[in-house]
């Protein structure tokens, strides 16, 4: 189940600013080896808003010699938690998307490589449910209940498994990176029997303006092997460096 947990890993880069001032917001973050601290790559992440409200994210994910690895656009509608995506593997020619239909369906889609063919289908979801970097909003959403110690559930659209599955999510503890204090979110698959093989992401997020400022697990970008890295990415830092 480590496939579903890299899909949920599709939420970084999303909400790394709340500057509401600026049409466009750009920065940068950084993906460390878990184990040994290594650079592995930076995200560019491009978010344009019109009257304080995020219309579109784009994000470049970028080795440290500069190569693009994979890109991942969104396009946000009324409801933020459900943007219509779609995430590109230069390297390999791997392709994930979804996007929504009428009375709660969802379009899901999927490529392995360039030489496979796309395919799709249509799921009937049940609210509450999540697409891609919807998630960073849905926490938003539910910010005084993770606060007051909650459990949160809900359904993620996985597109890879053209599916969906149910996860939770709840307050892990307090922390202060660089200087900041944060709410450490735990998110989980929602099986008691999976959990027992997966180690849950671990997401922070700042007090004071709910600011992305850590996250603690699976990446959405593989390495040249096609599996996928385990890292810690630091958000804290937002200059090219």
């Amino acid at each position: 189940m480590l496939s579903v947990l890299f899909l949920v890993a599709s939420l970084l880069g999303l909400g790394g600013s709340n500057n509401s001032d600026s049409n466009i917001n750009m920065y940068t973050s950084r993906a460390f080896n878990l184990k040994d601290g290594r650079l592995i790559y930076r995200e560019y992440h491009e978010e344009k808003f019109r009257n304080e409200k995020i219309m579109e994210s784009i994000t470049r994910y970028k080795d440290p010699n500069d190569n693009l690895l994979t890109e991942r656009i969104m396009i946000f509608g009324e409801d933020l938690t459900k943007p219509k995506f779609i995430l590109k593997d230069f390297r390999s020619g791997y392709i994930e998307g979804s996007e929504m239909l009428l009375n709660n369906k969802v379009k899901v889609y999927t490529r392995k490589n360039f030489n496979d063919k796309m395919s799709e289908k249509i799921l009937q979801v049940e609210e509450p449910f999540v697409i891609d970097g919807g998630l960073t909003y849905f926490f938003r959403e539910n910010w005084e209940k993770l606060l007051n110690d909650d459990t949160v559930e809900f359904n993620f659209i996985t597109p890879a498994k053209l599916d969906y599955y149910r996860f939770r999510v709840s307050k892990n503890s307090i922390v202060t990176i660089g200087g900041r204090k944060g709410m450490q979110l735990k998110l989980e698959i929602n099986s008691f029997i999976l959990r027992a093989f997966v180690d849950p992401i671990l997401i922070t997020y700042a007090l004071d303006n709910k600011e992305i400022l850590s996250y603690k697990g699976i990446s959405n970008v593989n390495d040249e092997n096609g599996k996928s890295h385990l890292v810690e990415i630091d958000f804290t830092d937002k200059g090219d460096k």
